[in-house]
């Protein structure tokens, strides 16, 4: 016998029986995406609402506009109701890092569950765009009026010690940038430094850093007005400059921050926890390691795995890495015919003829900037362009040659360049560290003091004019014999300095420098060993 088919009465009917009642859940399930919150998290959102229930009370209207304290159907308030409420709350608010006010992380987090309290009490959320607003507004202006504090609680998502070998210290950078900024404590010097000594009975002497430096990042953004900053350098800036020394080490293919990550990832899987290597590598959710982490080639050895055969990982280690990409010899800038090249294209011919008119016919400055903005902004664009395609071609070209010779090709010199050889004579302290820092032997004591003492020098040096060695300034004047003229003047009047003074100006300070955006206040843990004699 086949299975009876109930009628919509009968449906009906049943479920009626069992406690189904039409639309009797409507206010409910008109709620989209209802969140389940912990007990804590109802209880900081209520205390939020409570404090907002009291200024509502209190205002009644703010700018002709009615208050109303969080009920069920109240409307969600609009942006300066929201923006005035939490300047009462910081004002009406202590610190537990800062005592005076509450940190920008505090009344962000506060904000947070006043939308989410509001929501849930109210069955209106406020306005996603709003809610950015706030976020955004909290974070600057209001920190700029000093209404919140910038104080964070001290983290050290990593540590680090010095290393035999200078290729893979850290540690010497840190120290050398620290002195030249003055931000270690009554260290002025790097030989203030070795005269530290660590005292008898203890295994450490801890460096205090300057007040006023805490705030200073690291590595800063430099250019030709104002030299060195206080400013970080932006991501974008510090990945073209690592692309750009990629590409001077031969590498065609483009690195990114996240393949270091990536690799260090691996790295720290092979030894550490999960737990650990989220921690070491910033990701609060263990999942985002296996989602965004993995590479595109496979980590296993899936053969011997099969064939039960010890594994081999030297095929996978190629694959996964950068090897492949590599060619000595790589250009890193177009020739010149391809370079001139550049100039015949229409588009740029049409706007340099466009700013040619516009200097003959009138004197719209702003007009004409504008426009030479936006032909050296193509131009810029083009060369990018025509480079990588140039690229593409030399290697595809090298690579068949090698094929075409069976493997047997000249090798492309990679020695140092005229500038470079220039840069030597007047900077001796490049050449002195590009031999130590790329030895892969284990460094004295004496060496590694002088490392450090070499990159202070080229931290602190002046590149506005740069001198042969021997031949700097006395006293500001002219150290050839007989001469003695005072060449603060010429530099700032601009004038033509005496034969007598041999200078060069270096074009590569055009570029901005490498900066990372921590403060001296937010570096990790480190241990830097060289520091002075024990005391006995």
């Amino acid at each position: 016998m086949g299975r009876q088919i109930m009628s919509a009465e009968a449906r009906m009917e049943q479920a009626i029986a069992n406690g189904y009642s039409p639309g009797a859940h409507k206010a409910d399930d008109s709620i989209r995406k209802r969140i389940h919150y912990d007990k804590k998290t109802l209880r900081d959102q209520n205390k939020i609402l409570n404090r907002y229930e009291i200024w509502t009370e209190q205002q009644k209207t703010l700018d002709g506009t009615r208050l109303q304290p969080p009920r069920s159907g109240v409307p969600a308030p609009a942006l300066f109701v929201i923006k005035d409420f939490f300047r009462y709350f910081v004002a009406t608010s202590k610190g537990l890092l800062d005592p005076e006010r509450p940190t920008i992380d505090s009344v962000v987090c506060a904000a947070e569950w006043f939308f989410a309290g509001f929501a849930r009490v109210t069955g209106n959320p406020v306005n996603p765009e709003d809610r950015s607003d706030v976020y955004s507004w909290i974070r600057r202006p209001l920190a700029e009026e000093g209404k919140v504090s910038y104080k964070k609680k001290d983290k050290h998502g990593s540590s680090t010690t010095e290393h035999s070998k200078l290729s893979r210290d850290d540690t010497q950078y840190l120290i050398a940038l620290a002195i030249a900024d003055g931000a270690l404590l009554h260290i002025k010097s790097v030989q203030d430094l070795w005269q530290f000594q660590i005292p008898a009975g203890s295994d450490e002497l801890p460096l205090l850093w300057e007040d006023s430096k805490k705030n200073l990042p690291v590595l800063r953004k430099a250019d030709m007005t104002h030299g060195v900053t206080d400013e970080a350098l932006s991501a974008e800036k510090f990945t073209a400059i690592l692309k750009s020394v990629w590409h001077q080490a031969g590498y065609f293919k483009d690195v990114t921050v996240h393949c270091i990550r990536r690799a260090l990832g691996k790295a720290v899987n092979a030894r550490y926890t999960p737990v650990e290597r989220a921690q070491h590598i910033t990701q609060p959710d263990q999942r985002t390691y296996g989602r965004d982490y993995m590479a595109n080639t496979s980590s296993v050895d899936g053969r011997s795995a099969f064939y039960n055969e010890p594994a081999q990982h030297d095929h996978v280690e190629y694959f996964q890495s950068f090897a492949g990409f590599r060619e000595v010899g790589l250009p890193t800038t177009l020739p010149t015919e391809r370079e001139m090249a550049l100039q015949q294209h229409k588009e740029y011919r049409d706007l340099r003829s466009q700013i040619s008119q516009l200097k003959q016919e009138s004197d719209s400055s702003s007009i004409v900037r504008a426009l030479q903005r936006q032909s050296n902004q193509y131009l810029e664009k083009a060369r990018k362009h025509a480079l990588k395609e140039y690229i593409n071609e030399w290697v595809d070209q090298r690579r068949r040659a090698k094929q075409q010779n069976k493997g047997s090709i000249d090798p492309i010199g990679s020695g140092t360049t005229d500038l470079e050889e220039s840069l030597e004579l007047i900077m001796p302290e490049r050449r002195r560290l590009a031999i130590t820092m790329t030895s892969e032997r284990d460094v004295s004591t004496e060496e590694r003091r002088n490392a450090v003492q070499d990159l202070y020098t080229l931290a602190t040096r002046d590149c506005t004019v740069l001198y042969r060695p021997g031949e700097e300034p006395i006293g500001g004047r002219c150290p050839a014999k007989d001469c003695g003229i005072e060449l603060e003047r010429y530099l700032k009047n601009d004038e033509r300095l005496p034969l007598t003074v041999i200078i060069l100006t270096m074009a590569a300070s055009k570029k901005s420098h490498v900066v990372y955006t921590s403060t001296y206040a937010n570096i990790p843990r480190w241990q830097f060993d060289t520091v002075g004699q024990r005391q006995s």
